[in-house]
């Protein structure tokens, strides 16, 4: 379907267009894939650049998923043309909410978007604990201990603190702030995601490890005298 989303006309060339969207409940999502589709001639329709995030509510903050920007010559001066862009996130996003920016190629015609889709694991159940300062320990967050498989997402500013041993095999997902481990068994069995801006820290005198450890671009591992 051609007329998919198409961005409001009427801006100069680069003028940006954004709609948030919401899934039917969280999900872990790891990849997407969209297509840009040309409309006729002179880059109508084209797209020069854009942005997906993924949302901690329908008006909060946003994490970058993935982003590109097209030359003027992805989109020919005339006829139709479509680009696809396959992508896989820096790291895996817990959630239901995203925003999708698109800046137009030329003036006056807005973008048209004529497929968006995320790619992971609908099924997956979580958690999700919010840290706005300071730090925290996991049982006074209301998690005495972890089991099981899913999501246990991490967000705001401040740091979590797992300092229990922790039989949880699912995904840690650092999306802002820390975590800091200070039990060597507190995520033995958990695949550990860190978003860009996060940090996983390890307190002094602890030797922790964990199933996976992913870190995107701008995420740290803050060692101490630990490791």
């Amino acid at each position: 379907d051609r007329d998919t989303m198409i961005f409001a006309d009427g801006g100069p060339a680069g003028a940006a267009g954004s709609v948030v969207f919401e899934l039917p409940e969280d999900s872990l999502l790891f990849s997407m894939k969209v297509g840009f589709a040309q409309d006729g001639y002179d880059r109508r329709r084209g797209a020069s650049r854009f942005v997906l995030e993924g949302l901690e509510g329908p008006d909060g903050d946003g994490v970058v998923l993935s982003q590109a920007t097209f030359a003027s010559d992805y989109f020919p001066a005339y006829g139709d043309s479509r680009i696809t862009v396959e992508d896989t996130f820096p790291a895996p996003f817990w959630g239901r909410f995203f925003r999708f920016t698109v800046l137009q190629q030329t003036s006056f015609f807005g973008a048209r978007v004529v497929e968006l889709d995320g790619f992971g694991d609908t099924a997956a159940t979580g958690v999700a604990i919010r840290v706005p300062e300071g730090r925290l320990r996991q049982a006074n967050a209301g998690h005495a201990s972890l089991d099981g498989e899913g999501v246990f997402r991490k967000s705001g500013p401040g740091t979590l603190e797992m300092d229990a041993q922790n039989d949880f095999s699912g995904w840690l997902i650092v999306s802002e702030g820390a975590v800091l481990l200070s039990n060597p068994m507190a995520m033995a069995s958990a695949r550990v995601s860190v978003s860009n801006g996060a940090s996983l820290a390890i307190s002094d005198a602890t030797s922790a490890s964990m199933a996976v450890l992913k870190l995107a671009d701008s995420a740290m591992v803050d060692l101490g005298t630990g490791s």
